[in-house]
């Protein structure tokens, strides 16, 4: 499985268990992606009802203790990359103007489709696909 598909899962996984464990519906769970200093490294918040509620590690939103696998650090090096992209593109000197927004629409119990929106300054800007996000994993191969 592509790291791709891989982080989509994470992220699906996270909301559905965050939702089951704050006894909530999935469209009220989010997880909000953003870098915590000038070198971009990813940071995680759960959000209930769109309002950041906790800080998450990488591997809480895992549901592990221990990732054996390196997921954070392949994950963490294209979100880094994808910031700095945004940054380029949009004349952003400001590390702290850039945030992803991970969400469900749905309700389902043991299910749930990702949607990702760009936010830059606190305006959406528009929605973006983990194939964005994960772009320049096809110079990798």
């Amino acid at each position: 499985m592509s790291i791709e598909k891989q982080t989509k899962k994470i992220m699906q996984n996270a909301i559905l268990n965050f939702a089951k464990k704050n006894k909530v519906e999935n469209k009220n769970i989010q997880v909000l992606i953003y870098p915590s200093n000038s070198d971009l490294e990813p940071k995680y918040k759960v959000c209930k009802n769109w309002k950041p509620f906790m800080d998450a590690s990488f591997n809480e939103l895992l549901n592990i203790k221990i990732d054996f696998l390196g997921r954070e650090f392949i994950a963490g090096s294209f979100i880094r990359n994808y910031f700095n992209k945004i940054m380029r593109d949009n004349n952003c000197s400001n590390y702290q103007d850039i945030h992803v927004i991970a969400y469900s629409s749905s309700n389902e119990v043991n299910e749930c489709d990702i949607t990702l929106y760009l936010f830059l300054k606190m305006k959406a800007i528009k929605e973006i696909s983990f194939n964005d996000l994960f772009a320049d994993i096809k110079q990798y191969g």
